[in-house]
């Protein structure tokens, strides 16, 4: 049904050429094919190990099979290989790094091209791109893929817990592109994947509905002409002139601090007649715990050779031993994925229990999302790991800051 619904449309554009042309055809690997299966022997509900012959072959099938129905003019390329992207190798018993050179070499030997395989970010081996799954929640930034959607709901779904983002008529989606449009074009991703057409059991469908006929489809078109021709959509807001953004629970101006989830998660206190955040265990008992911070995107997003003052208040008790700030930072060799993490050295605490502001100079700032979503994340380092903070602010420094140290300072 999909070729012939490529070719049907194909004829109508030989009809009338403003008839848009029909996309290439790609392969999603959806991996959760790999969780319950019924083998030739008869054994069943078989969850499939990567690394042993059988899983193999029943991996590279998969891809074989699926070119093998599409005609090779139909296929979407990358510098002429033909495109591959792997979901999540969760659902594999094991996977190993061999894996997909033995894919390769077998789509090679079979067809005369090698694929261009993007790989979800937990698998290993050698690919040719990554992404990390979820843009339907939010945009995600690799250092060449970006995804993004247009919300989520799964209510529909029995057994899970509720997750609802809401699509707001097309706002939700229309943001998670301009916030990507808003990237310096020269180092933005270079490939956009969409969560997703039709995946209506969990709302982040794109496709024709009769909830919002084409309505997403044209959005789709609008923005990808954008992102193809490299326009730059400049940051606007209220923090585009400001010196200064900052953040406590009494009020906040440009910068939020992130909901209480992951290895991010918080709660309330009052300390010395002051309301703060304490960093706690997450339910998941994720081994560092951290606070997430988002700087409103009219302040200092992407910008190039800029640096940034940070600045904690504290209490400085012995909840840890240490704190240390994760940024978002230009410089792409500082930390994993390309500079999203980049570290300060750990400033140590003085276990005063009195309330201290420290400092940190930033250079080389990016701001553009790429900490799990957030612009930087200030971390509780040794001990218990609990941090409490009142205020958290970051102030706009002129040039470009060539001292890359830390360092702390008293409040």
């Amino acid at each position: 049904p999909l070729v012939q619904a490529h070719d049907r449309v194909l004829a109508e554009r030989k009809q009338d050429p403003t008839v848009p042309a029909p996309p290439m055809i790609g392969l999603f690997y959806d991996t959760t094919t790999l969780q319950t299966n019924v083998l030739p022997d008869g054994r069943r509900n078989v969850r499939l190990d990567l690394t042993t012959p059988e899983g193999r072959d029943w991996f590279y099938v998969s891809i074989r099979d699926f070119f093998s129905m599409i005609p090779p003019d139909k296929w979407a390329r990358i510098d002429g290989k033909p495109i591959v992207f792997v979901y999540s190798a969760s659902f594999a018993a094991a996977v190993d790094e061999k894996l997909f050179e033995d894919a390769r070499a077998r789509f090679r030997k079979d067809f005369a091209t090698d694929f261009f395989l993007i790989r979800h970010v937990d698998w290993p081996g050698r690919a040719d791109a990554w992404y990390r799954w979820g843009g339907a929640l939010g945009l995600t930034l690799g250092d060449v893929v970006a995804g993004l959607g247009p919300g989520y709901d799964h209510s529909a779904v029995p057994g899970r817990h509720p997750l609802i983002v809401p699509r707001r008529g097309g706002a939700f989606y229309r943001e998670q592109w301009e916030r990507l449009l808003r990237m310096q074009p020269g180092r933005r991703p270079w490939i956009v994947h969409v969560e997703t057409w039709n995946e209506w059991h969990e709302g982040t469908d794109i496709a024709r509905s009769q909830d919002w006929g084409v309505r997403y489809i044209e959005m789709t078109s609008r923005y990808a002409r954008l992102f193809r021709e490299g326009t730059r959509v400049l940051p606007g807001g209220p923090y585009v002139n400001a010196d200064l953004v900052k953040w406590s629970l009494q009020s906040t101006a440009g910068l939020t601090l992130q909901p209480s989830l992951g290895d991010g998660h918080w709660a309330t206190a009052t300390v010395d007649t002051r309301h703060c955040v304490t960093t706690v265990p997450s339910p998941d008992s994720l081994p560092q715990r951290f606070l997430y911070f988002d700087i409103d995107d009219s302040f200092m997003f992407d910008r190039i050779d800029s640096a940034a003052e940070l600045s904690v208040i504290l209490h400085d008790d012995d909840g840890c031993e240490a704190i240390r700030i994760d940024y978002d930072s230009g410089d792409s060799a500082s930390s994993v994925f390309e500079g999203a993490f980049r570290p300060t050295r750990d400033i140590p605490l003085r276990k005063t229990n009195n309330w201290r502001m420290i400092s940190l100079h930033l250079p080389d700032v990016r701001f553009c999302n790429r900490a799990n979503g957030a612009d930087f994340r200030i971390a509780a380092v040794g001990g218990r790991q609990e941090l409490t903070v009142a205020e958290v602010m970051v102030r706009r420094l002129p040039g470009k800051l060539m001292r890359p140290a830390s360092r702390p300072a008293p409040m």
